[in-house]
Parts: C-alpha cells; sequence; structure tokens
C-alpha cells in the first residue's frame, strides 16, 4: 500500500516524499480508520525527528507503533533520537548501531551514527567513513555536510572542510557556529583576509 511507499521513500533518505505520502493516506483514508491514525502518528513522528518538536507525543506514537509493529523503521529511530535527547549517548548509539545492522544501506541512520561518533576524538575515522557513505544517498543533506565539515576539520582537511561548508552556505544561511569553523578553516589555510571578515 502506499504506507509501504512512504516507508521505502523513507529508508532511502526521502523525508519530504515519505511525509507527503503519508499526508494523503491520513486524508484520504476514512477519519478515524487505523490506516488514517497510524499515517498520521507517522507523519508527527518524522517531523520530531526532522526538526525535534513535540518530543513527549513522539515518545508516546512510537511506543504505540512499536507495539502494532516491533520493527518500524520510523519509531525505532525515534526512539534512539529520544534516548539522545534525554542525555543516554551510549545507549542511543547502541540503538542506532541495530538499526543499522537491520537496515545496512539506511543513509540517514548513518548520518545521525556519523554525528554521534564526530563528538568522541577516538571515532573520528568511523565517523568518516559513515558520513561518507551517508553522503552517496543523501548527496544535497545539508545536515550531513555539516557534520561532514566538522569531522573534517577535526582531521585537518581543512580543504575538504572549507569546500562543504562553502557549498552549504551557497544553500542557506550558516549559523554561528558554521560561521566559526567556515573562518578557521581559511585561518588554516592561510587565507587571512576571508577569515578575518567571519571571525570578527
Amino acid at each position: 500500500g502506499r504506507c509501504d511507499l512512504a516507508f521505502a521513500a523513507y529508508s532511502q533518505g526521502k523525508v519530504s516524499e515519505a511525509t507527503e505520502t503519508m499526508d494523503g493516506v491520513a486524508k484520504e483514508a476514512s477519519s478515524g480508520s487505523e490506516s488514517a491514525k497510524k499515517a498520521q502518528l507517522l507523519t508527527a513522528m518524522i517531523a520530531f525527528l526532522t526538526n525535534g518538536e513535540n518530543s513527549d507525543s513522539a515518545s508516546l506514537n512510537a511506543k504505540a507503533i512499536l507495539q502494532l509493529d516491533p520493527g518500524n523503521l520510523v519509531a525505532q529511530m525515534v526512539e534512539a533520537k529520544l534516548q539522545l535527547v534525554g542525555g543516554a549517548a551510549t545507549q542511543a548509539e547502541s540503538s542506532y548501531q541495530g538499526i543499522l545492522e537491520r537496515h545496512p544501506d539506511f543513509a540517514l541512520v548513518k548520518r545521525e551514527l556519523a554525528a554521534l561518533y564526530a563528538s568522541d576524538a577516538t571515532k573520528l575515522d568511523a565517523a568518516e567513513t559513515l558520513a561518507m557513505k551517508a553522503r552517496e544517498g543523501l548527496p544535497d543533506d545539508t545536515g550531513l555536510a555539516r557534520i561532514l565539515a566538522e569531522i573534517s576539520f577535526q582531521k585537518e582537511d581543512f580543504d575538504y572542510a572549507n569546500a562543504l561548508l562553502r557549498e552549504i552556505s551557497g544553500k542557506e544561511t550558516l549559523d554561528a557556529r558554521g560561521l566559526y569553523f567556515l573562518g578557521m578553516s581559511h585561518l588554516k589555510l592561510g587565507e587571512l583576509t576571508k577569515a578575518t571578515g567571519l571571525l570578527e
């Protein structure tokens, strides 16, 4: 059915396509039907995964979906993110690793694991490998490009970090952290004029 199509889209990292399909199912299914309820729950969970809003309802939704469908990918991703937001990084890492083992081609979980690993200097190589593999499936994901830029900066690949940050700035406005890394990468490359304008 169309829910299966939405799951397929989500598993390929096509979040907006998955959301649109779920919205369509929710609108077209008879009000109060199981398919309509499930589509609404999944749409809300994808929204939480995308922007972090409504964590309490996302938690309840994930539990409800997992009771019906223990292998539901979206609900598993919500549980892992809730663990991370709640400060249980080790537990979240284990959850993400489990999802990756079950779905080895799932680019979004590679992105989340890369972000987690990037905060640990001993896991930078693993972070870079995951981020590069995720980028094959998510070439236009600016969040992933930012993660990869910060990993590259930490590994002192300032050229690549700079190129990635300039790529992002062509699509959206960099936040303070992004501008800092862009300025510092210019500085490390000896481009003092460009660095000064960004780091003032």
